[in-house]
């Protein structure tokens, strides 16, 4: 049924009905037959009383299950549930033959007065939505439908809406504007995540968080959520074996743990360490967060456990549930057949959890207590990256579509589109640029992988790498450490062993290993699926756009260095550019046809496997481009911090003021 008003206080006086079998003249009463009428579904806030009205039902007598253990007779009746749930609510008429009829009263707790906010791509005041457009260096704002541009900065990636105003995030700084848009401050250096609550909060890339009156050290995360004078972020990146999310004030807060899941591994559940945690929300009545991502299983491989890694247990994606009381997590709802989670919003009463999967092109919706799927909305668009509800409305960011879309929420399960509204007029990349973005994003099209689990972007968020080391022994290699695209050298060779010869190849990855159904009619694909073989360009419109939009993300799509640019007087008397040269800080090449060049300092192991299934004699030089957020470090990760990194190296030998040198230089990339 179609969810009612909310309809609280008040009794309306039940319809007077004799039920003895005899009319005013004491002759015998005809019996009727009954029909029982309940009202539409309900919201209810806990502890308020609501008004059932069955009055237009027809029968001899009236009775109440109200699905929390109470009952009530009349055929209107007037309760107050006490505990947040969905109740059951079955009126039963008497007749003849009786009749019944039931309703959902949905029961949320009071919400929080102000409402917690939270930073997204995007976000909204009441009146205006707010959508960052990264590769356009604008903020698109939608009200009644219209679309305008603001220039803001470089790559916005965080906004904050509220009656303060609107704050951006963008590489290399953050602005303030007033609920006109008229610039009130500029804030200087990168910014992850900015939330405006009681004055502008900075969380910088390094995880120090600058507040209104204060700066504390948090967690470096993509997210920033405040309601009840706190706020909190998740790590965007876990440790080994465990997540992480912290909630305090600028004078200081508390890290919390998020537990791996420990599986098992099946073809709907998979082990994994909650990941690229880049979405959160407080529920309105302050009682519970949530933080969203993807879970990596790197329990799997050949090598570290003698089980080969499958595409339904690699990545999956994932959502968190935290008791805000205690910081205990609850049970937690299971996506099957997903990738990532974007992000995740909850309506106004926190009745329903939106929860948007970045590659899935779908949007789940969630009882907001018990977190189950009631419903959602599926083919949304690409890139799946923003949220936000007024309740009646959801409106989705698909970010690589440059769309808004919107969507009845009280249309129970049916999906109805209410509009969708184009964000930009002329496109900044190319269109072999957008279609790749669009495929390195999508883990729906079967082509890229089966099941909608895996895309590029699950291990490549935004350009960048996880932080994991995956076993990839089955792939005729060994242990490595996830690379970035954005510091990968332009002209190849590619991955830390040199096994690819171009960008086409990940073709392989995407057959083989992702079970998708790939993007090579089967003729080329049987002349030329080895790497190093015949070449893949030219074969695939999209496996070239792929290809382009790589490039794009190794020429554009770098951070900020964490400081300005150093001395680079320690690193050249250290040898280091014998290696680490140029301008992308590698001297990857090919010396000949099939031979790249690669280099062993010292760091090979058992671990550290094969190349193309062959001898492994060597390392190809990763680049330094923002090598600073790329930890752990070294090709199986082995290094945890840049110091351990420098010293690992065979032939370096160097006191602690050199190595601090030298540390400082390559944070300055």
């Amino acid at each position: 049924m179609a969810l009612a008003s909310l309809v609280l206080g008040g009794i309306l006086a039940p319809l007077a009905c004799r039920n003895d079998g005899a009319d005013d003249t004491g002759a015998p009463k005809e019996e009727i037959a009954a029909h029982a009428v309940a009202p539409d579904d309900l919201l209810a806030i806990a502890g308020q009383e609501v008004t059932l009205d069955g009055s237009t039902s027809v029968g001899t007598a009236f009775s109440w299950d109200l699905g929390d253990g109470s009952s009530a007779q009349g055929a209107t009746v007037v309760h107050a549930w006490t505990e947040a749930g969905s109740y059951r609510v079955t009126l039963e008429v008497d007749g003849a033959p009786p009749d019944s009829d039931s309703l959902v009263v949905t029961v949320v707790n009071p919400p929080l007065s102000p409402a917690p906010v939270a930073s997204g791509r995007l976000v909204g005041d009441g009146a205006r939505l707010f959508a960052a457009l990264p590769d356009f260096d604008q903020v698109a704002v939608v009200q009644d439908g219209v679309v305008t541009r603001v220039e803001v900065c470089d790559r916005p990636t965080s906004l904050s809406a509220s009656a303060q105003g609107l704050a951006v995030a963008c590489r290399d700084e953050v602005r303030w504007y007033d609920p006109e848009l008229a610039l009130l401050e500029v804030v200087e250096g990168a910014a992850s995540a900015v939330l405006l609550q009681d004055g502008l909060w900075v969380l910088r890339p390094d995880g120090w968080l600058e507040g209104p009156e204060a700066t504390t050290p948090a967690l470096a995360g993509q997210v920033l959520v405040g309601g009840a004078g706190q706020v909190a972020t998740a790590a965007f990146k876990a440790e080994e074996d465990h997540g992480r999310w912290w909630v305090g004030t600028d004078a200081g807060g508390q890290e919390h743990r998020l537990e791996r899941d420990p599986g098992p591994d099946s073809d709907t559940n998979a082990r994994g360490v909650p990941n690229l945690l880049g979405a959160g929300a407080l529920r309105p009545d302050g009682q519970v967060w949530v933080w969203g991502g993807l879970k990596a299983n790197t329990e799997r491989g050949l090598y570290v456990e003698g089980t080969p890694l499958e595409h339904d247990n690699v990545v999956r994606s994932v959502l968190k549930v935290v008791d805000a009381a205690t910081g205990q997590e609850r049970e937690q709802p299971l996506f099957d057949n997903r990738d990532r989670v974007g992000a995740v919003a909850f309506t106004p009463l926190g009745d329903k959890l939106l929860v948007a999967h970045l590659g899935s092109r779908i949007v789940d919706v969630l009882d907001g207590t018990s977190m189950q799927r009631v419903g959602g909305f599926q083919e949304v668009g690409h890139g799946l990256d923003g949220l936000w509800t007024d309740g009646q409305v959801a409106w989705v960011l698909a970010s690589l579509d440059r769309q808004l879309v919107a969507f009845d929420l009280q249309s129970g399960n049916a999906q109805v589109e209410l509009a969708r509204i184009d964000l930009v007029e002329e496109e900044v990349l190319t269109a072999q640029e957008l279609l790749g973005a669009r495929i390195f994003h999508t883990a729906a099209d079967p082509r890229m992988s089966v099941d909608s689990y895996i895309s590029c972007g699950s291990c490549h968020p935004e350009g960048g790498e996880d932080g994991r080391v995956w076993d990839f022994t089955q792939r005729g290699e060994g242990l490595r450490n996830t690379l970035p695209i954005w510091g990968m050298p332009l002209s190849g060779p590619w991955h830390w062993s040199a096994n690819f010869d171009e960008l086409q190849d990940f073709e392989n990855d995407i057959r083989l290993h992702q079970s998708g159904e790939g993007f090579l009619a089967e003729a080329d694909w049987a002349e030329c699926q080895e790497p190093l073989g015949e070449e893949k360009a030219g074969r695939s419109e999209e496996l070239d756009a792929l290809a382009a939009y790589m490039q794009h993300l190794a020429a554009e799509a770098a951070p900020a260095a964490p400081q300005a640019k150093a001395s680079d007087a320690a690193f050249l008397a250290a040898g280091c550019t014998g290696c680490h040269s140029g301008d992308r800080g590698t001297d990857a090449a090919w010396l000949a046809e099939d031979s790249p060049r690669l280099w062993d300092v010292g760091t090979l192991t058992e671990a550290s496997g094969s190349r193309l299934g062959g001898e492994l004699t060597g390392l190809r030089t990763p680049g330094l481009v923002g090598v600073a957020w790329t930890g752990p470090w070294l090709h199986d990760g082995s290094a945890a911090s840049l110091e351990e990194a420098v010293l690992a190296h065979d032939e370096v030998v160097v006191d602690e003021d050199t190595l601090a040198e030298i540390v400082a230089y390559l944070r300055s990339w």
